[in-house]
């Protein structure tokens, strides 16, 4: 059990009680005969010990202290309750000259985004929401990076001595010391002949076509050769 104190004389010692319906799944509230009474939604309920179950959104009022319940399953939140929402609504008080003196309230958008930040960080941190993935820190870092392995790619080259460097044709013949040459030859095949058992198979590789913006299927003349390109 959790027990909420109020500093109030308007409250009694053991004022109201709220509870779990287990049947019903719902949270309820039941005054315990207090002298000046709950409210629940500005109405107030009787103080016989009824109970009157609660939802999403009600108000209860004890004393001049006022409660608005939000019901979520699990970690859950909604635009209301939101954690940084809920930090940004109360007031930074300045510890060092005086408690009662609240902090200027910062009315640049950039600074405000901050704040809002860093108190939703905060409040992630509390209660152990997550991992914390509002770094500013990790995003200058991003934006300040240089990929200093590419630039020297483009201007220097690459080490890796099998990189190609040139790109193939479907015109040229491929040479004998390519390693799909040599495995054909080990089957049978020899240069001008189709391939498959018969060799009645293709002769010739095939030859890849690009065809023009919004050209309909079937349409002549509108297609180019990958080697043209």
């Amino acid at each position: 059990e959790k027990t909420i104190q109020i500093p109030e004389l308007a409250i009694s010692k053991k004022h109201a009680q709220i509870g779990y319906d287990l049947q019903e799944s719902k949270y309820h509230i039941c005054d315990l005969g207090s002298k000046n009474g709950t409210y629940l939604n500005d109405v107030k309920i009787a103080n016989d010990g009824s109970t009157f179950y609660l939802q999403h959104g009600d108000y209860i009022k004890i004393g001049s202290t006022s409660f608005l319940l939000h019901i979520h399953p699990g970690y859950d939140t909604c635009d209301d309750c939101e954690p940084g929402q809920i930090l940004s609504r109360i007031p930074v008080t300045d510890h060092i000259t005086s408690k009662t003196e609240t902090a200027p309230i910062c009315t640049d958008s950039d600074k405000l985004e901050d704040q809002r930040r860093h108190s939703l960080k905060q409040l992630k941190r509390k209660y152990g929401l997550g991992r914390d993935d509002t770094s500013e820190s990790a995003v200058s870092t991003h934006e300040k990076y240089k990929d200093r392995a590419e630039e020297r790619r483009v201007h220097i080259g690459s080490d890796f001595p099998h990189a190609l460097q040139t790109s193939s044709s479907v015109k040229k013949p491929i040479e004998k010391s390519n390693k799909g040459h040599k495995l054909l030859e080990k089957m049978g095949w020899s240069a001008g002949q189709g391939l498959g058992r018969n060799n009645t198979g293709i002769s010739q590789p095939v030859e890849v076509q690009m065809r023009l913006t919004n050209a309909g299927l079937g349409t002549s003349g509108v297609s180019s050769s990958m080697d043209d390109i």
